[in-house]
């Protein structure tokens, strides 16, 4: 297949969506009215029509090793330097171009039944077209500018879609909180992108070695800000406030991996510096460590997922900085599907669990806070079992699930002793007297029986 036809069948991936919002619009401004059975078909045969032509599309790039220039387009001119719009498909960008396009057919298929009459129908679906572009920008651009767009996209519609219920007002204080932590992040990216048009770079390949050590730095910034990284962090479980379809695909499959994407692409071309490097295993290590510990003592299911999905990317960040970047792509691909099932499914879940506990006679039961020896010991077990966790989710990636079962032992059993000398302080300091008489009754039988 010829360099033309491939450029036009990859054009489809991102021009699908396009025509699709194109059509919404129009049927909207024409009829006056909300039809979701032609927003569902608009949907569907747009991401069909992507689905399909990324797998032609992976297949000359995987097995026969091409890089598929898709378009280039001149957005600006200036006196010097000419602002450039290119998509490019590659090694390293398939695999997120392929999961974007199945978890976005997947995700829209879910949300159309589960916003049905819903009043916001209508807005929700083209937030989620402009985001689907987005993150298209984003994993097919062959240059910062290019990404730079798909960053801004996918900010503004996670903002827009954060405060989805607008009639609640702490979703609409959460979505402050996020887009605020976006406009301070993606100062970053925004050097980055003007530092490269300066040096007359605005595609990625060979740089002067001020971008080189530059570049990475800025970022660095964006990519702990848009993944939800220490100290960025803070709004991703808040983001859950939104409707369950855009948690699933944002901040479990695509958007919450822009930002280990953006570090992929430029460990990959510009190089990472030493001090890049080990900030991003740093940043990683804490924000894996943070999120592990935290989502173990959190009470809804959301909320658990969230961190849950901080401490993955976070992990991915280590590898990145470790230089493992055909394992980072590994770990997004299986991440990205196992926290959108999970998140699509939470709702159900908790659904299920409030029915048996209706039948059961227990729907009245109302958590409460927990204090005292009980809370120290939970405390103590997240502790330990987080940070043992940390080996065993390494384990699972390299050593397989053999390796992993046995550390996940070692935890339990490491778990059990912490645990068990945490009850024992706590009782010693509550009775010390009788503390110690028991403790004086154990030796003297050990005694006896040798």
């Amino acid at each position: 297949m010829n360099t033309v036809t491939l450029s036009i069948i990859a054009q489809a991936i991102i021009g699908a969506p396009l025509l699709a919002l194109f059509f919404i619009i129009c049927d909207r401004i024409f009829r006056h009215e909300v039809r979701e059975f032609y927003i569902e078909k608009c949907l569907m045969i747009s991401q069909v029509i992507s689905i399909a032509a990324v797998i032609i599309c992976s297949y000359w790039v995987i097995i026969e090793g091409r890089t598929i220039e898709v378009l280039q387009m001149r957005i600006l001119s200036f006196s010097t330097q000419d602002l450039i719009f290119s998509l490019r498909i590659d090694s390293t960008s398939v695999f997120f171009v392929m999961m974007s396009c199945i978890l976005g057919g997947v995700v829209g298929l879910f949300a159309s039944r589960y916003l049905h009459r819903d009043p916001g129908y209508f807005r929700f679906f083209i937030l989620y077209h402009i985001f689907l572009l987005g993150v298209h920008a984003i994993f097919q651009g062959a240059g910062l500018p290019s990404i730079y767009i798909g960053w801004e996209l996918i900010g503004i519609t996670s903002a827009l879609l954060i405060s989805f219920f607008a009639f609640r007002k702490q979703t609409v204080a959460n979505s402050l909180r996020a887009f605020w932590a976006y406009r301070i992040t993606d100062s970053g990216i925004l050097v980055a992108t003007l530092l490269a048009m300066h040096q007359g770079i605005d595609q990625f390949n060979a740089a002067h070695w001020h971008t080189q050590f530059f570049i990475p730095f800025a970022c660095l910034l964006s990519a702990i800000g848009k993944s939800a990284q220490f100290p960025f962090g803070h709004w991703l479980p808040k983001a859950m406030e939104g409707p369950t379809p855009s948690s699933a695909i944002f901040y479990g499959g695509l958007s919450v991996h822009a930002g280990m994407y953006l570090m992929l692409r430029v460990s990959e071309v510009y190089g990472l510096p030493l001090m890049v490097a080990v900030a991003m295993i740093i940043i990683g290590a804490i924000t894996l460590w943070y999120g592990t510990v935290v989502g173990r003592i959190q009470s809804d299911a959301k909320s658990v997922l969230a961190y849950a999905s901080m401490a993955q990317v976070g992990l991915m960040f280590v590898e990145i900085g470790l230089g493992l970047n055909s394992l980072a792509i590994f770990h997004f691909v299986s991440h990205a599907m196992l926290r959108t099932y999970q998140l699509l499914n939470a709702a159900s879940l908790m659904h299920d669990r409030y029915a048996f506990e209706h039948v059961l006679g227990r729907d009245q039961v109302k958590f409460q806070p927990v204090q005292g020896e009980r809370a120290f010991s939970q405390y103590a077990y997240a502790f330990w079992e987080s940070t043992g966790g940390i080996f065993g989710r390494l384990s699972l990636l390299v050593f397989a699930e053999f390796l992993a079962r046995s550390v996940r032992a070692f935890e339990e059993w490491l778990s059990g002793i912490i645990l068990a000398v945490a009850r024992r302080i706590i009782f010693f300091l509550n009775h010390p007297i009788k503390g110690f008489v028991i403790t004086l009754h154990k030796v003297s039988d050990n005694r006896d029986s040798l």
